[in-house]
This record gives structure tokens, C-alpha cells and sequence, in this order.
């Protein structure tokens, strides 16, 4: 699944839809609901363990038990298991069952890393429970970033309005990335560059190993820098900055 899926983008428009016909005090958990509902679909692994970290940092988030303890288990369970398919992923073999990495694994665990630790630290703001799913539960970033602290969400969730300037905005965040990711990552780089590459492999072959690193870098960057402007643009059609 990719920012730039058919079915992404379906999803986008209809998490859009749903939030804002919803009555203002439920958006926030039809945003959660559509997230869930996305996860549940495609990677129902992924699901369990969103839901079964939300739960357990509940009491420490919700509750205001600033227990040492009670964060450092919860924050090292969901470091532990980021870290163990990372580290099988790393170790398959060719012809070994390849390991799958749960969708948005990375990027929901650093977030929930991050709430365990403020929790602790007493940085957290006083939230409600549908504000804490939707943090957690916030499609535009939970597939592949940007990562953002929960203090500034929670603001911009208390501040967020239908303002039909931020929605244009929003869809025009959208169409940058797009262009970044097809254009230029896809394109640009990947097709036009290549083809420059192979021709100077056999009289320039130095010149054409540089430009081959470079060309991966740069199309690494087109790539991040699309779908973190489709992820913007997509919090900006909910109201997010």
C-alpha cells in the first residue's frame, strides 16, 4: 500500500468526507474509526499491535499514573517488537520466508515511544480519550510519517475549523506530491537517469557509478519529500497543520 494507491486515495477521500458530515465532538473518533477501519483491512497485524499499544499506555496517558514502571514496560514491549522484525527482516535469507514488516510499524511505534516517555515526563497535555486515538489512530501520518510530537497535534486538533482555504491548500499539498513522487522520483530519476547511466557504463564507467549513488539518493529524497507532502496535504483536508 502507497500514499499514491487507488486505494489510498479512495481512503483519503473518504476518512475526508465522513470526518467532516460527522458532529464536531465524534470527528475525532471517526477519524481513529477510519484508521482502524484502513488497518483492519490491509494489515490486520499491524491493527493488533496499534490497538493493543493504545491500550496499554491508556493508564499512564489517561489516567495520570506517572508509574515508572508501568511506561518503561509499555515503551520497551513496543520497542522490542519494532525491533524484532527489524532485525529478522534484516537476517532473511534468499528462499526463507520472507518477513513481512506490519504497515506503519516504524512510525506508530516511534509515536507511541514518544507518548510513553512524556506521559512519564508530565509533558503531556490533558486529552480525552478520542483525542488519544486520534493521535494514535491518524491516517495522513501513520503509514509513512512525518512523525509528529503529540503537544502539537493535540493543538491543532483543539484549533482545527472547516476553512475551505486550508482545504485548497491541502489539495494542492496533495498535487505537489504527487508530482515529486511521479515526476520526479519515478521519472526524472528513476527512468531518464538510469538510461543516462547504463550509456556511460562502458566508456565512463567511474562517472556512471557516481551518478548511479547520487541518482539513488536523490530519488530517496523525491520519494520522502511526495509522500510527506501527500500526508500534509491529507491532514490539511481534516483541518490539521
Amino acid at each position: 500500500m502507497t500514499m499514491l494507491s487507488v486505494n489510498m486515495l479512495l481512503w483519503i477521500a473518504a476518512t475526508t468526507l465522513l470526518t467532516w458530515t460527522a458532529p464536531r465532538r465524534a470527528q475525532p473518533y471517526v477519524i481513529a474509526a477510519c484508521t482502524a477501519g484502513f488497518f483492519a483491512w490491509y494489515s490486520p497485524l499491524s491493527m493488533a499491535i496499534l490497538l493493543a499499544s493504545a491500550l496499554a499506555l491508556y493508564p499512564p496517558v489517561m489516567l495520570g499514573r506517572r508509574d515508572w514502571r508501568i511506561v518503561l514496560a509499555c515503551g520497551g514491549a513496543v520497542a522490542a517488537v519494532l525491533v524484532w522484525f527489524k532485525v529478522k527482516h534484516g537476517f532473511d535469507e534468499p528462499g526463507e520466508e520472507f518477513t513481512v514488516i506490519p504497515l506503519g510499524l516504524s512510525y506508530y511505534s516511534l509515536r507511541l515511544i514518544h507518548t510513553a516517555i512524556d506521559a512519564w515526563k508530565g509533558t503531556l497535555p490533558r486529552c480525552t480519550a478520542g483525542q488519544y486515538l486520534c493521535y494514535l489512530f491518524f491516517l495522513p501520518t501513520v503509514i509513512a510519517g512525518p512523525i509528529n510530537r503529540f503537544q502539537e497535534f493535540h493543538r491543532s486538533l483543539r484549533r482545527r475549523r472547516w476553512d475551505p482555504a486550508m482545504f485548497s491548500r491541502g489539495l494542492e499539498r496533495i498535487l505537489y506530491g504527487c508530482a515529486w513522487i511521479i515526476v520526479m522520483g519515478n521519472y526524472v530519476v528513476s527512468f531518464a537517469l538510469n538510461k543516462v547511466i547504463a550509456r556511460l557504463a562502458t566508456s565512463h564507467p567511474g562517472l556512471s557509478e557516481y551518478l548511479d549513488c547520487a541518482g539513488y539518493g536523490l530519488n530517496l529524497f523525491c520519494q520522502f519529500a511526495g509522500y510527506s507532502s501527500v500526508a500534509i496535504g491529507f491532514a490539511q483536508l481534516l483541518g490539521f497543520t
